[in-house]
């Protein structure tokens, strides 16, 4: 599930920001990366208690996407919270999970990635489904 999850956001995001989208273990070495990108992580995915429908086993879910904006180090504040409201928020909004709080910190000079970087962390809610195994005795 989870990397449908990071998956769903990826794809969702690519469509709307002009930045290449990373993983945060990607291997890629950042000399190698574009001025401007971002990363992708999961901070933590709290599942709720299941219930049933017809066909399926629901679990409704909160995760929380940690997402970098990370750009040249003589960006300015003012463009990484701008382009970070414009693009990812954009990219967020159309990943089709609800989105109930957006902790957006401060524009920062990253040294291990040579970048100024913008961290927000999103907490979204959603519901998985699982089809239904009779044979498994879910009833």
């Amino acid at each position: 599930m989870v990397e449908t999850w990071l998956e769903n956001l990826k794809t969702a995001l690519e469509k709307r920001v002009p930045w290449t989208v990373y993983y945060a273990y990607d291997a890629t070495a950042f000399d190698e990366r574009p001025d401007w990108f971002l990363t992708l992580e999961l901070d933590g995915i709290t599942m709720q208690t299941p219930f049933l429908n017809e066909d399926y086993l629901l679990y409704p879910f909160v995760c929380q996407p940690r997402i970098t904006l990370a750009a040249p180090p003589c960006t300015d504040a003012l463009t990484m919270h701008n382009s970070f409201c414009t693009h990812v928020l954009s990219g967020m909004f159309s990943s089709g999970y609800s989105i109930e709080q957006v902790q957006l910190g401060a524009a920062a000079v990253d040294r291990q990635l040579r970048r100024c970087t913008l961290v927000g962390i999103f907490s979204l809610h959603g519901v998985a489904q699982m089809r239904k195994r009779e044979e498994a005795g879910i009833t």
